[in-house]
Parts: structure tokens; C-alpha cells; sequence
């Protein structure tokens, strides 16, 4: 996935679930079924597809996505707000 420029969450999309579901594929907590394995590799087979030019820009966008959206603050004020909702607060 990295080395076709995707964020779990275009890969996501990309195979119809949820980028948790993507992030426990990669961490082997879990793995495809037939039909999503089939899905995931068609997505990768067409990023990987891509001339370099436009994997590069597919790669830029990924990481400005990142940035943008999975800040360090973002991810804590994220977190707590679970713990506060499971806590009732």
C-alpha cells in the first residue's frame, strides 16, 4: 500500500471497508476474506499501474491527507474524547 502511494483510508474506499479494517490486515490481526482479497488486490495492481509521475503525486497527496487529518493533538483529543464517553463524562 505504501509503495503504491495509498493511505489506509483511500485503500479503504478503494476495496469497500473500513480503514480499521485495512489497519488489521496490515498488522495481521486479521486477514482479507476471498472477496475483499480479490478487491485489495486490484486496487494495489492499479495504484502500482500508475506511471511514476502520477504515483508520485498520489503518494504527495497521501501525505498532506495525513498531515492534515492525523495530527498528534488531533489523535489525543481524539482519545480522550472516547474515554470520556465510556466514562459517562
Amino acid at each position: 500500500r505504501t509503495a503504491a502511494g495509498l493511505t489506509q483510508e483511500q485503500l479503504a474506499e478503494a476495496v469497500g471497508v473500513s480503514r480499521q479494517t485495512v489497519a488489521k490486515w496490515e498488522s495481521g490481526e486479521t486477514s482479507p476474506d476471498l472477496e475483499h482479497a480479490a478487491a485489495l488486490a486490484e486496487a494495489l495492481r492499479e495504484a502500482l499501474a500508475l506511471r511514476p509521475s502520477a504515483r508520485d503525486a498520489l503518494a504527495r497527496r497521501a501525505r498532506l491527507h495525513v498531515e492534515r487529518h492525523f495530527s498528534l493533538a488531533s489523535m489525543v483529543n481524539d482519545t480522550l474524547d472516547v474515554y470520556c464517553a465510556l466514562l459517562g463524562r
